[in-house]
């Protein structure tokens, strides 16, 4: 196989792609994991709080009474901790399904042409073109069967291997790595 053929890769990005990205960048963004850790100790010691709030506001001494109701909001407070990050992942793949299914999506859920220059990566679709020079890529990330060429903490190329269209894939991101790493 010739050098050129590993300098282009074409891709027809789906929604699905889009999914799996953000469920990378869900499990793995520092942001997002304090977040859900703010949350979770708030929404955990916000009932129990209030409970021993109101006990102390009625004026309640029996200590077996505030135990009691300690075990309640405990028991309470719990799952409420635990089940969270799942219930919030749903919340924030409702969004990204939301958001991408508002807006009409030119140049993202299409057809890319990567190709590798010598001093940058092009990119083109239907509606735009992009040039991205070596030195302004942040990281790659193989994650599953993709690749992921972030240029900030959060943006992202996608290269989705199920999703090839022509190129090959391998070679391609290989290749890619070396530009970037060389840069």
């Amino acid at each position: 196989m010739s050098k050129e053929n590993t300098r282009k890769l074409k891709v027809n990005i789906t929604y699905q792609n889009l999914l799996d990205f953000n469920d990378y960048y869900y499990e793995n963004s520092k942001i997002i994991k304090s977040a859900i850790l703010k949350d979770r100790l708030v929404m955990t010691v916000s009932p129990l709080m209030g409970g021993l709030t109101v006990i102390f506001l009625k004026e309640m001494i029996f200590c077996l009474a505030i135990i009691l109701i300690s075990i309640i909001l405990l028991l309470v407070s719990l799952p409420i901790y635990l089940l969270y990050p799942r219930f919030s992942k749903k919340k924030y793949r409702k969004g990204i399904k939301k958001f991408y299914s508002e807006s009409e999506n030119k140049g993202v859920l299409c057809e890319h042409e990567y190709t590798i220059k010598e001093d940058a990566l092009l990119e083109k679709t239907e509606v735009n073109q992009t040039i991205q020079t070596w030195n302004s890529i942040k990281k790659v990330v193989q994650y599953k069967e993709d690749t992921y060429v972030f240029i900030s903490s959060e943006q992202a190329y996608l290269f989705p291997k199920a999703s090839v269209i022509e190129g090959d894939y391998d070679l391609f991101v290989e290749e890619l790595k070396s530009k970037i790493s060389n840069s």
